[in-house]
């Protein structure tokens, strides 16, 4: 086991999931572990998996909805922050389309992360699989 995107190893010595106790848990279940890990290894929003599925990232292509009640129009590379899952972060947005975005609008872009977060590793066709 390993935690991303620190990159902390650690040995799962039990799995929760609402209180009962099972096998194994699925990204979106609220679960418990018991780890073999100091707990100040570890931050909030850090995601559990087994060693060499994933590798961390910083970049996250996102589908942006500007609010009407915002200051003003969102700026390219304007700092935002960032909520995944149970982290937050500082962010930049790199708007593809044009300089700025109006209010109301919805438009797709990607989004640099300051920090990593975990993204499946893509394996050839001939790599076996775990």
């Amino acid at each position: 086991m390993v935690a991303l995107p620190g990159g902390t190893p650690g040995k799962v010595r039990g799995v929760q999931v609402h209180g009962a106790t099972v096998d194994e848990a699925h990204a979106g279940q609220r679960t418990a572990c018991n780890l073999a890990v100091a707990r100040e290894a570890l931050t909030r929003g850090e995601t559990l998996c087994h060693a060499g599925t994933f590798v961390a990232g910083k970049l996250l292509d996102v589908r942006l909805r500007y609010l009407a009640t915002s200051r003003g129009p969102l700026k390219r590379r304007a700092r935002l922050l960032l909520h995944a899952g149970t982290a937050q972060t500082l962010a930049s947005v790199a708007l593809l389309d044009k300089g700025r975005s109006s209010r109301a609008a919805i438009c797709r872009c990607p989004c640099r992360r300051r920090r990593a977060r975990p993204r499946q590793r893509l394996r050839s066709s001939s790599a076996p699989a775990p």
